[in-house]
């Protein structure tokens, strides 16, 4: 518990990580072959989603390409500065503090019939999803603060304060 593991970058995408225990996770960061000549490797420390399961209470995630589904069963986790190209799902009754922070974000955000969801922090993020699609979808069980984001997509929240976000 508490351990830091840096992801090293591949050109292929490592499986999907199941989180039992409280870690940090590090990858290199995203679209490094924008500035080839800042990088000696400019492949990206990609994994194919992350459950946070009960335990892992306390983990954080950053610099790494998110390619698979991410689901949240516990308190407590950072998703900060990622790449995240596939669902990320609150998906348990009575969370807190879920911050998600700085990603370039193609992909829903949501939590789906589950109650006691509170301080969901989501900010400074790059939203992008496609015209007619679900950029952030909260039933009225979250309460969340969605701040300072860029957002493309449809937007369903209830309970959640919404501001200066473009």
């Amino acid at each position: 518990p508490g351990d830091t593991l840096y992801i090293e970058p591949s050109a292929t995408t490592y499986a999907q990580g199941t989180l039992t225990k409280p870690l940090t996770l590090i990858g290199n960061g995203y679209f490094l072959a924008e500035n080839p000549e800042t990088q000696a490797n400019t492949n990206t420390s990609k994994i194919e989603g992350i459950y946070f399961q009960t335990g892992s209470s306390g983990s954080a995630v950053m610099g790494c390409a998110l390619n698979g589904t991410s689901y949240i069963y516990v308190s407590n986790i950072r998703i900060e500065r990622n790449y995240i190209n596939s669902t990320l799902n609150i998906w348990a009754n009575n969370l807190t503090d879920i911050l998600i922070i700085g990603n370039f974000i193609n992909a829903t955000i949501g939590s789906s019939n589950y109650i006691g969801i509170n301080n969901v922090l989501i900010s400074g993020n790059f939203i992008e999803k496609s015209a007619g699609t679900a950029a952030i979808t909260f039933g009225p069980e979250v309460s969340a603060v969605i701040e300072n984001n860029v957002i493309q997509g449809i937007i369903t929240i209830n309970n959640s304060i919404f501001s200066n976000n473009i």
